[in-house]
């Protein structure tokens, strides 16, 4: 029998929004024309004034996916090659969007504790063909853009990836300060919820502009003076039913989040000082909003065997499984093999090596799936107790 239920914030409220809003027979208001239509219908609208007020942004841009999201972040820098340096540590479409934006990944090893590279290594990576960073804001803590500003002097655009960083803040600020373009995923283990989706958020206009023309067809509509390069038109477009539930999901944003942070405050309380397992704390000025509850296996324990050894008790006593490591895009093939390439992408192989990163994913790392399990705290520490009895 399973301890803890699986994680769900889809009720009665957001059932309710969304059969009214079918009702009215217009589940999309866009149009691919000018117009006002052009920017969504009223729910996009509203939905995206509720999430630039949120989280205090000039610009919200929603988005049918997060995926879309990285992709039209970086079109927006209307940039032909380059370099954007980025973390082995997030998902696959970070770094795939940067692919089909046209630039070159560079990736840069991360920090045992943070789980995202340090700002001094990441300095170490900025050539002369440095065309942004884009740091993902992993597990939901903010990446220390603050200290990369300098950068900005060189025409280097610094881009948060927050797929996971909903609430997150840094020194107060929301998730992305200190950068030029951030965003937050919409799918369905996320803080907030529309099934799919997610919105960009940036108080630049121009990048702005240019994601609102690009997700609705904006070869379309492209002759008023902004004169964009390289304005290609997709379908990016989130529906007027999401946001509904989006716009509940928003409101109830806060109340999850204080309930994860909770959590991570008491794992980081009980596991202080403990010799064969513990869970790092934020970075100084960070308020985390834990997608995931990252763990780190110490000493003699910390090896493939010891965790697969965990979960095996975990799942015989009815427990959820720990995440074994996360993902290092970087050992992908395509970063590794041109017989997985065609020759216009052989120049993606360089073979990246990065110690730290491969470390932690094949040996010391584990995490709380937070965003699948819904902890009490009287759970989590009997959770974390059946974890210390099994390696101690």
């Amino acid at each position: 029998m399973i301890k803890v239920k699986k994680y769900k914030t889809l009720g009665s409220s957001e059932a309710i929004a969304a059969k009214q809003q079918i009702e009215t027979g217009l589940m999309s208001g866009f149009v691919g024309a000018p117009g006002q239509e052009f920017y969504g219908g009223e729910s996009i609208r509203l939905f995206e004034k509720c999430c630039s007020d949120k989280f205090e942004y000039e610009h919200a841009i929603s988005v049918n996916s997060w995926t879309s999201g990285l992709l039209l972040m970086l079109l927006a820098l209307e940039k032909e090659g380059g370099e954007v340096i980025v973390t082995p540590w997030t998902m696959s479409a970070t770094v795939m969007a940067i692919i089909q934006a046209g630039f070159v990944p560079v990736f840069v090893d991360i920090d045992k504790e943070s789980f995202m590279p340090l700002p001094s290594d990441v300095r170490c990576k900025v050539t002369s063909q440095t065309v942004a960073i884009l740091m993902a804001d992993i597990f939901g803590q903010c990446f220390p853009f603050e200290q990369l500003q300098d950068l900005r002097s060189n025409g280097i655009i610094l881009m948060s990836d927050g797929a996971q960083a909903h609430a997150a803040t840094r020194f107060g600020n929301h998730i992305g300060f200190g950068s030029d373009l951030t965003g937050i995923s919409f799918n369905r283990h996320k803080h907030v919820n529309t099934g799919e989706g997610g919105v960009i958020l940036t108080n630049n206009d121009r990048f702005a502009e240019y994601c609102f023309r690009a997700r609705n067809h904006g070869e379309n509509y492209n002759s008023d003076g902004y004169d964009f390069k390289n304005l290609f038109g997709y379908n990016f477009r989130l529906t007027e039913t999401q946001a509904e539930v989006g716009i509940i999901q928003l409101n109830q944003m806060d109340a999850q989040v204080y309930k994860r942070r909770k959590l991570g405050a008491l794992a980081c309380r009980k596991l202080e000082g403990n010799s064969f397992i513990r869970t790092p704390p934020p970075l100084d000025g960070n308020e985390h909003s834990y997608y995931i509850l990252p763990l780190i296996l110490l000493g003699n324990n910390a090896d493939e065997n010891t965790r697969k050894y965990i979960n095996f008790e975990l799942n015989s006593l009815g427990w959820p499984p720990l995440s074994e490591g996360y993902v290092n895009v970087h050992k992908l093939p395509i970063f590794n093999s041109k017989q997985s390439l065609t020759e216009k992408y052989h120049h993606l192989v360089t073979k990246p090596s990065l110690p730290m990163a491969e470390m932690l994913h094949d040996k010391t790392f584990m995490g709380i799936m937070t965003c699948n399990y819904d902890f009490t705290e009287e759970l989590l520490e009997e959770y974390l107790d059946t974890i210390i009895r099994l390696i101690a």
